[in-house]
Parts: C-alpha cells; sequence; structure tokens
C-alpha cells in the first residue's frame, strides 16, 4: 500500500481538508508583499500561486492564504454588491468554496445552506438532481463549478 493510500485510509476526509488549509496558511508566508489583495480573506501577498493541472496551470490564480480561485473571487465580488446578503434571504450553496461559506455562516440576516452530495464537504448533503425543498424556498441558488457524471 502506498503512503498515499494509506493516508487516505488512515486519516478521514474532513481532517484531510482541515490538514491541507493549515498547511497552505503556513506556507503563504513566503508569499509576503502587497502587490495582489484577496478580497475574501483581505490579505495582501507578492503574487498569487498557480492553478491547474500539470498540463495548464494558470499563473497568479489561487489565493496563497484561502486557496481562492479567479471564479471564487468574482463571485464574491458579486455577491456583495447584490441585495442577497442584505435581507432575510434563503442561500443554498452547492460545492461551497470554503472561503465564502465561512463569510456567509456569520451574515445574521440571512439563511445560508451549504450543500453538497459528499458530507464531507457542506453541511447538509443534497443531490443537486434532486432537491428536496419546495419551489421557490430559496431566493439565491449557488452553483459554481460543479460537475456530476451518472
Amino acid at each position: 500500500m502506498s503512503i498515499k493510500k494509506l493516508y487516505k485510509w488512515l486519516i478521514p476526509e474532513k481532517s484531510r481538508i482541515f490538514i491541507y488549509h493549515i498547511i497552505n496558511k503556513s506556507l503563504s508566508i513566503k508569499y509576503k508583499g502587497n502587490t495582489v489583495e484577496c478580497n475574501c480573506c483581505n490579505k495582501q501577498f507578492s503574487k498569487f500561486l498557480p492553478y491547474g493541472d500539470s498540463n495548464v496551470k494558470r499563473l497568479n490564480a489561487s489565493c496563497p492564504w484561502c486557496l481562492s480561485l479567479e471564479r471564487t473571487r468574482m463571485l464574491w465580488d458579486y455577491l456583495n454588491k447584490s441585495n442577497y446578503l442584505k435581507s432575510n434571504n434563503r442561500i443554498l450553496h452547492f460545492a461551497p468554496e470554503r472561503c465564502i461559506e465561512n463569510k456567509l455562516l456569520i451574515i445574521e440576516n440571512i439563511k445560508y445552506y451549504s450543500a453538497d452530495i459528499n458530507p464531507s464537504l457542506a453541511k447538509i448533503v443534497v443531490d443537486i438532481r434532486d432537491i428536496q425543498y419546495p419551489d421557490d424556498h430559496f431566493d439565491l441558488i449557488i452553483c459554481s463549478h460543479v460537475i456530476s457524471i451518472v
């Protein structure tokens, strides 16, 4: 058994995700600077990290602290400029980005539901193909970068 398989077998997924974030936050000190600022964590760095698979890496894509990507920062910017966070809205967020989920959870005047088919990745388990809530229950459904193969 490889070390990677042993690690996955011994350590639950939620713990592995937590460890991954702690390691990245520790390594973010290498990018001290003020060239770029992440609107999700409000921290400044010399640059964002590259992101993508080995064939196609996007430069300046991922925040060293909160790991937000370009699409995440753009979504957070949109939400901040919208009225969705200013009233008693109900928001359903599929495959929640951790930095946005953390921000939405602390806003008192909205009802926020983070959802995923994987219980390690969100607060409630919901199959996006079979949402068990009545029509018009949510004021906003966020579904960004969700892929399902059936």
